[in-house]
């Protein structure tokens, strides 16, 4: 069983990559595509069809979600189509059962009963409910259950293809 990623350290992650030039971002996003192009391909392939604000919050999303793991865990296991189509089809079922639930539900839920990764998860659920409190940036509740639905995927995943032990 992996151990729960600190708050302290999906704190301190968000905080470096927000420190990140443009040039060292590209570099980690090369790095990202060499180690898990499978999974990157899913999450581009994923947002292609959504608003630009929705893909780039989800790109960003994945980088700081992976660079999460990649502190705690070091390097993690490549994941396969085959983990990604049943990972999403598990988690979408999931979806479904939550679909007419309110947000403060979701929230409760993913940190306890959904993941082993609640930091993660909180991260991830708080940042999908940030732009409510900014007036030029919106998304849809169409578009936030999506972009959940993904990085429950991506979460499940790099948990499960992590080394196990707490690097950070």
């Amino acid at each position: 069983m992996v151990m729960a990623i600190p708050e302290k350290t999906v704190f301190e992650t968000n905080q470096e990559i927000d420190g990140l030039s443009p040039a060292m971002i590209e570099e980690e996003m090369n790095k990202l595509n060499k180690n898990q192009p499978e999974l990157l391909y899913f999450v581009l392939t994923s947002l292609e069809e959504m608003e630009d604000n929705a893909r780039e919050l989800g790109i960003y999303l994945f980088f700081v979600i992976y660079k999460i793991f990649t502190k705690a865990y070091g390097r993690i296991k490549k994941a396969t189509f085959k983990d990604i189509e049943s990972s999403y089809d598990y988690n979408f079922g999931i979806m479904e059962h939550l679909e007419k639930a309110d947000e403060q539900y979701i929230l409760e839920f993913a940190e306890k009963e959904v993941v082993k990764q609640p930091n993660v998860m909180k991260y991830l659920t708080e940042t999908l409910m940030m732009e409510d409190r900014e007036d030029d940036f919106y998304l849809s509740t169409e578009d936030k259950g999506f972009l959940f639905l993904i990085f429950l995927t991506v979460i499940d995943i790099l948990d499960k293809k992590s080394n196990k032990v707490i690097m950070a």
